[in-house]
């Protein structure tokens, strides 16, 4: 659908995240130890937990989507969920496989951070280190914030609302809704879960009503529906007779 055609994009660009983060520590434990082997071991058992904590994490984030009425946002959040989990297998795996058999170089010693970065570094581990409590005092209140204030947001799709009545824009849109039949338009599927189901008359005397009841609300400006395209069939076939501008009885 529209959304899954963003997934491997997503997945790569995540996926490329915790290749980084591998590389990068392989560099160090190349450094380190005394062998390849080492290095591969060390890297993967300081990587493990780390990239599988922000994976689950990333996971669960999408996978929230699940709650959403619309399927396609659905499909999207656990389809992008499944296919992160498998990037860290992936990465977990093969790129260690990879150095196994392809890293034959020497490393030589890499340029050592500045001091003032390193000095930053240092403190900002010791902060995190001997300030455990107030860390997770800030995090929960940050949250509890966070959790109020999401009960305050208030959707507005008014052009108006967001710009004023002067803009240009806004003007313009009223003019095509008032003389096109506007520019949002909200389309209403129903599946007759049946061959041909269109032609049911009840059917369609249904969509009728839903298509009156649609006109009725505020902000909605022009409903066209199927049942709307058969009663104005029906009333050409007989000669433009108005009496006949409704829904057949025979399918």
């Amino acid at each position: 659908n529209f959304l899954s055609v963003l997934i491997p994009t997503i997945l790569f660009i995540i996926g490329t995240s915790d290749c980084i983060h591998i590389l990068t520590q392989y560099q160090d434990c190349r450094y380190d130890c005394r062998t390849k082997r080492e290095a591969l071991f060390e890297t993967i058992r300081l990587m493990l937990l780390p990239c599988l904590l922000t994976t689950l994490t990333t996971m669960v984030g999408f996978s929230s989507l699940a709650i959403s009425r619309i399927e396609p946002i659905r499909h999207f959040g656990l389809y992008s969920a499944i296919g992160i989990g498998f990037g860290y297998v992936l990465a977990i795996t093969l790129i260690p496989i990879g150095f196994s058999v392809g890293d034959t170089r020497s490393f030589s010693l890499n340029k050592p951070p500045s001091e003032i970065f390193l000095k930053v570094l240092t403190s900002i581990n010791k902060l995190d280190g001997t300030h455990k409590a107030a860390i997770m005092l800030v995090s929960v209140l940050v949250l509890s914030l966070g959790l109020y204030g999401s009960t305050k947001i208030h959707l507005e799709t008014d052009l108006g609302r967001f710009f004023g009545n002067e803009f240009k824009g806004y003007s313009d849109m009223l003019y095509i809704e008032k003389e096109f039949g506007g520019v949002a338009p909200l389309y209403a599927v129903i599946d007759s879960r049946q061959e041909d189901g269109l032609k049911d008359p009840e059917l369609l005397r249904a969509i009728d009503r839903f298509s009156d009841y649609l006109r009725q609300q505020d902000g909605v400006d022009k409903v066209i529906s199927a049942s709307d395209l058969v009663k104005h069939m029906n009333y050409r076939f007989h000669d433009s007779d108005p009496a006949h501008r409704v829904i057949p009885d025979d399918p």
